[in-house]
C-alpha cells in the first residue's frame, strides 16, 4: 500500500547517504579546520593563527596597581593659631622616620578631639559621643581609621568596622572618624597612605 502523503524520488533506497563535497577542478586541496589561502575572515570570526603578523609579539596584559602601604600614626595636638580661620590638627608617624602630617578641620571637630585627647566629658553629648555609643548598643566596633588619600587638597578618610552584619567600610571625614576612634575604650588604630606622609 502506497503513502498517497509522501513523495518519494524514484531509485532512493530511504537510507541517506553522505554529502561529498566536491572541489572545483584546479581548487587546491585545504586540510579540514583551515581557511583556503586569500579567504577573508568573517566578522565576528576568530583569525587564524597564520594569520598573526610575523614578529609581533601578544599584547600583555596591564599590570595591577598596588596596594597602598599604610602607617600607624598618632594625634599629636589640635592647635588654632591666627591669623588662619580653621583648626589644624597635629599627626606624627609612630616608627621611624617620625613623619608628619597637619591639615585643617572644623571648629566642631577639633572641639571634639581634643575633649578626647583630654579625656574630658563636654556638658552635653557631641555628636561623636551619640554615634559611639549607639554603635557599642548595636554591637558594632571600630577596626581602623584609615587616611587614604588627597583630592583637590582635601585629606580623603574611610571608617573600617565589623558589625553583625560583617565587615564595612564606610566613607568617611579623617575628623569625624578619627574624634570616634579616640573616644573608643580600646582607641582603634589611625592608619595614613604612606603617600601623604611624604608631601
Amino acid at each position: 500500500m502506497t503513502d498517497v502523503g509522501h513523495e518519494q524520488d524514484p531509485g532512493a533506497t530511504g537510507v541517506d547517504e553522505p554529502t561529498i563535497a566536491t572541489a572545483e577542478p584546479g581548487a587546491p586541496h585545504v586540510p579540514d579546520g583551515q581557511a583556503a589561502p586569500g579567504a577573508q575572515t568573517a566578522p565576528g570570526e576568530v583569525a587564524s593563527a597564520e594569520e598573526t603578523p610575523p614578529g609581533e609579539a601578544p599584547t600583555p596584559a596591564p599590570e595591577p596597581a598596588p596596594a597602598p602601604t599604610f602607617v600607624v600614626v598618632e594625634v599629636v595636638n589640635v592647635s588654632y593659631e591666627l591669623p588662619s580661620p580653621h583648626p589644624v590638627i597635629h599627626l606624627l608617624e609612630q616608627e621611624m622616620p617620625f613623619r608628619g602630617l597637619d591639615f585643617p578641620l572644623g571648629l566642631p571637630e577639633a572641639q571634639s578631639i581634643a575633649y578626647a585627647l583630654e579625656h574630658e566629658q563636654p556638658p552635653r553629648p557631641t555628636t561623636h559621643d551619640l554615634m559611639v555609643s549607639l554603635m557599642a548598643a548595636v554591637g558594632c566596633e571600630v577596626v581602623a581609621v584609615r587616611l587614604t588619600g588627597e583630592r583637590n587638597g582635601t585629606i580623603l578618610g574611610e571608617l573600617d568596622v565589623m558589625g553583625p552584619k560583617g565587615h564595612e567600610v564606610l566613607d568617611c571625614r579623617p575628623s569625624d572618624g578619627i574624634a570616634v576612634a579616640l573616644r573608643l575604650r580600646v582607641p582603634a588604630p589611625i592608619l595614613c597612605e604612606a603617600g601623604l606622609l611624604d608631601r
